[in-house]
């Protein structure tokens, strides 16, 4: 799973050509609000857990840092969870910098794509005032063929949860547990109430 991160110091400078923003996108309506739910990702759940629209999470198979994601039972996508050092971190210049990274990545590698980030907002992550983030891979025919949504919060570390859509064309293939780009956009809101409800280990 592919994931870019710059420092925080990174924060600032100018925002390469090839990063468009623009306006975070209407989610498709959820048929129910999704449920609360509590993830302990020191002991992440061996049973599906609910949300709405016929999604659920439990932990994937080993123990690498992951929550499997399935509708009606059926394999969708995955969750990833990241920590790494950050106390004092602003969380704006973090997102700035991811974007940035992504950007200059597919810049070099991918030429004739293009990357879209919208706006971060400001979402409860963990039990802590956090932030969500989103960006786009669009290839030379307008397509959308890579989403990344994260939501990030920092409290002694940072810690960062991260979902990827990946569709035929992309120019960055992931190695698996990536969602189809339109099932991750109706998933985002499931995502918040994991993203709410997660519980992070102390000291990591």
């Amino acid at each position: 799973m592919l994931l870019l991160l710059l420092p925080a110091a990174c924060g600032g400078g100018e925002t390469p050509d090839p990063v468009e923003t623009a306006p975070t996108p209407t989610l498709t309506a959820s048929t129910s609000p999704p449920p609360p739910v509590t993830i302990d990702w020191s002991a992440r759940p061996t049973d599906p857990v609910g949300l709405a629209d016929g999604f659920s999470v439990q932990a994937c198979p080993g123990d690498g840092p992951f929550l499997c994601v399935a509708r009606s039972a059926e394999p969708v996508g995955s969750i990833e969870y990241l920590t790494f050092p950050g106390s004092g971190s602003v969380l704006l210049n973090l997102v700035e910098g991811d974007y940035r990274a992504l950007a200059e990545d597919r810049e070099q590698t991918c030429p004739g794509f293009r990357v879209e980030t919208e706006e971060p907002v400001i979402a409860p992550v963990g039990g802590a005032t956090g932030m969500r983030s989103q960006a786009t891979v669009i290839d030379g025919d307008g397509a959308i063929v890579e989403r990344y949504v994260k939501f990030w919060a920092v409290d002694d570390r940072v810690h960062l949860l991260s979902a990827e859509a990946q569709e035929p064309g992309s120019c960055s293939p992931g190695d698996g547990g990536q969602f189809r780009e339109s099932v991750l956009t109706e998933f985002v809101p499931s995502f918040a109430a994991v993203a709410e409800g997660s519980r992070f280990p102390a000291g990591r």
